[in-house]
């Protein structure tokens, strides 16, 4: 795996990600109530972020681990210029144009409290969350506020998965704690982890016999 180097910008931290070991590696798990069994086959990725280079890093890191998965995934910076980033008609001509029929959205989460230790399994997530439209505008609004960032408590990388047809929220999941001061787990690891917890969770097809057993995941 490619070595990434210290972080310049804070919105950077995504690219040299490092775990903290007492918390289960995806938390925050949220799945449709009918949604076991469909695996999606066509997905894009998007990841939102104001800085280019870390929006090619997000996109990059799952297609190439979707892609080991039995995916046709796409990145969404081969679709959707970064200026066009945060307009819904290019996100959805892009879907029809790619014949998608998921998108996955990936962003980095400031945490409010890096002491609380958030659930591995969800009953609900909050409301604008249920919508591709609704959650794409909120988290653009979110990341481009220039305090967003300025003193985060602690970050997460945070996937939501759409499904392309209805536009509507399929699986929602956050990786641990993560500690941008360390270099200890890469970006590509931690994706790693959460794309393992799709594959369990029937989002995506079943995973492929080089997947580790020993992969952490959460329990049902």
């Amino acid at each position: 795996m490619i070595a990434i180097p210290r972080l310049i910008l804070l919105s950077l931290a995504a690219l040299l990600l490092a775990a903290c070991a007492t918390q289960p590696p995806v938390t925050s798990v949220w799945t449709a109530p009918a949604q076991a069994g469909h695996p999606y086959q066509r997905p894009i990725v998007l990841g939102v972020a104001t800085s280019p280079k870390v929006r090619r890093a997000y996109e990059d890191h799952f297609v190439k681990q979707l892609t080991a998965y039995g995916t046709n995934a796409q990145a969404g910076h081969d679709l959707i210029p970064d200026r066009y980033l945060g307009r819904l008609a290019r996100l959805k001509s892009a879907i029809a144009h790619a014949k998608a029929d998921a998108v996955f959205i990936a962003h980095l989460v400031a945490d409010e409290d890096s002491h609380h230790q958030p659930m591995t399994r969800l009953a609900a997530v909050p409301a604008h969350y249920y919508t591709l439209a609704d959650y794409v505008s909120q988290v653009y609004r979110d990341i481009s506020a220039p305090d967003y960032y300025s003193n985060p408590k602690g970050l997460r990388l945070e996937v939501n998965i759409y499904d392309a047809k209805q536009a509507r929220l399929v699986w929602s999941g956050r990786s641990q704690l993560l500690d941008p001061s360390s270099e200890r787990t890469t970006i590509g690891q931690v994706i790693g982890e959460i794309i393992a917890q799709m594959g369990q969770d029937g989002v995506l097809p079943r995973p492929p016999v080089s997947t580790p057993a020993s992969a952490r995941q959460v329990d049902e």
